[in-house]
């Protein structure tokens, strides 16, 4: 499984284009977690983009390649919805980026250990 999608993303078009949508889809469950939010503090108890998040870094062949371009792919979407969609503060939106990342990278992390023992 992990040599099919090493080849997908071996062309940068494929890249970008995968990085694109990526974003695009993360601001898609950004939004739809909040809209199936109960409260209007900004926090949510289902938090959609953290899933999609955790499966593109477990299922991205190259871990020094890819998560950096997935990180700042996540965190362009997170600023986009909360700075300039839900009008966050700058500190809050750094404070859920982060939180996102070491969240979705822990977790691919382990995954990865387990399934593909790497």
């Amino acid at each position: 499984m992990l040599r099919s999608a090493q080849h997908m993303l071996n062309t940068r078009r494929t890249r970008a284009t995968f990085l694109l949508c990526f974003c695009l889809l993360m601001i898609v469950l950004s939004e739809l977690g909040t809209a199936l939010s109960q409260s209007n503090l900004g926090f949510s108890t289902l938090w959609p983009p953290s899933g999609l998040y955790l499966l593109a870094l477990t299922f991205t062949p190259r871990i020094k390649e890819d998560w950096p371009s997935l990180f700042f792919a996540a965190a362009l979407a997170n600023m986009i919805s909360d700075l300039f969609i839900h009008n966050f503060g700058f500190v809050v939106t750094l404070c859920f980026i982060a939180s996102n990342s070491i969240s979705a990278m822990t977790g691919a992390y382990v995954a990865r250990y387990f399934i593909f023992g790497q």
